[in-house]
């Protein structure tokens, strides 16, 4: 009996524990509406997901929280699904700062500067620190010089950083669909994306989706945004294990 008694007493401890360990995860979603919004498959709420708003107030997310000016749906939402299903995991809170058509640079004038600063002081007042932010950009740049855009994307992700707390950036490539490949952005992404040390770390891409996954008009099916969710998950673990062997390497060249 007394075995017992101690197997139930250790579960109960670790069921404890894990509860007491459960964190909330919060998402700052960057970038233009066209690469990760306005898809075929509209989400409702889901349990345990919300959106912050540039108010600094929490409400349920859907996809009809408009994440930008259209009625599709989000590849944001799934992947809010799969991280809240990790253990230790209490909810999801995403914040979206999504424009249409909106070209980096114009990203660091106003009004839309003003309109991002008054988003994050909000968010800064509830000494919010984001897990996670995610840049996934659209066809606005497309033709831009990779070296231009690249100044502009340091200079936007700077301004940030400096307006609010991130621990993780991850940039994401973007721009398979009517073989518009982007070369020179994703050029700059990859360039962006390999700087673990400055806690940069490389997001997903959208080649290789199969015909199923995305439409005639490069929206994405259901499947294609499943599909996307899952690329991002994958990228974001993937960022956690390059972010822990930065910092085991940082701490080894500091104590030579």
């Amino acid at each position: 009996m007394s075995l017992v008694f101690r197997y139930v007493f250790c579960v109960l401890l670790g069921m404890l524990a894990g509860t007491a360990n459960a964190r909330d995860l919060y998402i700052l979603v960057l970038g233009d509406q066209s690469a990760g919004n306005c898809h075929e498959h509209v989400y409702d709420a889901i349990p345990g997901i919300f959106l912050l708003g540039i108010d600094g107030r929490e409400r349920p997310a859907t996809d009809s929280s408009r994440w930008g000016n259209c009625d599709g749906g989000s590849i944001w939402m799934p992947l809010a699904a799969h991280l809240k299903n990790q253990p230790n995991v209490s909810k999801i809170v995403l914040t979206p700062i999504i424009f249409h058509d909106m070209k980096v640079g114009q990203w660091m004038e106003s009004p839309i500067a003003d309109k991002v600063k008054t988003a994050l002081a909000a968010i800064n007042q509830r000494g919010i620190k984001f897990d996670y932010a995610l840049w996934q950009h659209g066809l606005a740049d497309v033709g831009a010089v990779d070296t231009d855009y690249l100044n502009q994307m340091r200079t936007l992700i700077k301004s940030t950083t400096i307006s609010t707390k991130i621990d993780k950036w991850l940039i994401g490539q973007f721009g398979a669909c009517r073989g518009r490949r982007m070369e020179s952005i994703n050029k700059a992404h990859k360039k962006l994306g390999m700087q673990s040390m400055r806690n940069r770390f490389p997001g997903p891409g959208d080649v290789g989706l199969e015909s199923e996954e995305r439409g005639p008009d490069c929206r994405l099916s259901a499947a294609g945004q499943e599909q996307m969710a899952q690329r991002w998950f994958d990228a974001i673990k993937h960022a956690d294990v390059l972010s822990q062997h930065s910092q085991k390497e940082s701490l080894v060249y500091y104590f030579k």
